[in-house]
């Protein structure tokens, strides 16, 4: 009998704050902790952190996605000896039909693996990662102190910004926003922009076009992809979130690529289903000429250094991770993680995920 252990905790915490987008909004953060407590010492750890009404699954789902693991699976998996065999066993377990399960559990695995051979995550999937991941940090439009807010980031060596827009009857206010946050920082400010869908098709356009006047480095799914491209042209260049995660979307992505080459690949791990489906992502980005980004979910600290690794692994090093701080970390147990800093990612050389082992209460 397998002498390893599988601990699965519960987290929840009330938000200081509720963050959210121009369709909805969320006052709490809730999500699952895996550790594992292997037969050769190592003690690995994974987070599921769904999204509620955004993700396609319940945290529930999570948790019994994450029971279906044996221990006798855990050890197999981990035998197998490198990160594509760990990535491929758990590609074929039921558990890879739950997305954020799966990320958990892919994380968890890579952090014993990693502990096992004395390397950190990143190179387990690559040589030569990126020397430094700069990193974006978002930024509520409707905060009263944002000039304030974004001034403290922007002194601590954050260069890139993104902010939400298209609230409904906010935009005159949101496009005033932007435009001092252009006028305080100037041309140094790399600015992104995320629609989550809101600008009805009659008025893409125009409103790309107001956007374009502030040089957004991107603007993040405008309308539904149906309605963009349908579009021959468009003034900005588009960057791609939930649509990644729809199915059979490849082949008029490859399409649009083609006569957009700047476009972006917004990738979140939570969102996408961790590493393997990233690094896939990463890749066709590569083939059809696009970029990538890596971002969150507002998950919790775990995942963040999960994102992060892949960030330095196969990222965009010319395009900042959006993984900067954000008010769900407040709700989990404070993680200090050294090789994250305010403004940049540097690679750990400490093995697996190469932070503190965070402690929840058993579910």
């Amino acid at each position: 009998m397998s002498q390893t252990r599988i601990h699965i905790a519960r987290h929840a915490g009330k938000l200081p704050a509720s963050v959210g987008n121009a369709r909805q909004h969320w006052s709490d953060r809730a999500g699952i902790l895996v550790r594992l407590h292997t037969a050769t010492g190592e003690i690995a750890q994974g987070e599921a952190s769904p999204l509620p009404d955004y993700s396609l699954e319940t945290l529930d789902a999570a948790a019994a996605a994450l029971q279906s693991a044996t221990a006798d699976w855990v050890d197999a998996t981990l035998a197998l000896g490198g990160a594509k065999a760990v990535l491929s066993a758990v590609q074929s377990h039921p558990i890879a039909t739950v997305p954020s399960a799966r990320f958990a559990m892919e994380t968890a695995l890579l952090d014993a693996l990693g502990q096992r051979t004395l390397q950190p995550i990143w190179r387990l999937l690559t040589d030569s990662p990126t020397p430094r991941m700069a990193l974006a940090q978002l930024l509520d439009l409707t905060d009263k102190e944002l000039l304030d807010s974004s001034s403290k980031a922007w002194n601590s060596g954050v260069r890139c910004f993104k902010v939400k827009v298209g609230v409904e009857g906010e935009w005159n206010n949101e496009l005033r926003q932007i435009r001092a946050l252009r006028e305080r920082f100037g041309p140094a400010l790399h600015l992104r922009i995320d629609a989550n869908r809101s600008f009805a098709g009659a008025t893409l356009l125009a409103r790309l076009r107001e956007l374009a006047t502030f040089a957004p480095q991107f603007v993040e799914e405008p309308v539904a992809v149906s309605e963009l491209f349908s579009q021959p042209r468009v003034p900005v260049a588009i960057g791609f979130d939930e649509t990644l995660a729809e199915p059979s979307v490849h082949a008029a992505m490859s399409e649009w690529v083609e006569r957009h080459p700047g476009s972006i690949f917004v990738l979140k791990p939570m969102k996408l289903g961790g590493f393997l489906s990233c690094l896939n992502w990463a890749r066709t980005a590569q083939r059809l000429g696009a970029r990538c980004v890596f971002s969150h979910l507002f998950d919790g600290p775990v995942a963040r250094a999960a994102a992060a690794h892949l960030a330095l692994a196969v990222g965009d090093a010319h395009l900042p991770a959006g993984l900067g701080t954000h008010r769900a970390l407040d709700t989990w147990p404070r993680l200090e993680v050294e090789w994250i800093s305010a403004g940049a990612i540097s690679p750990p050389q400490g093995s697996g995920l190469a932070i503190p082992a965070l402690s929840l209460e058993e579910s």
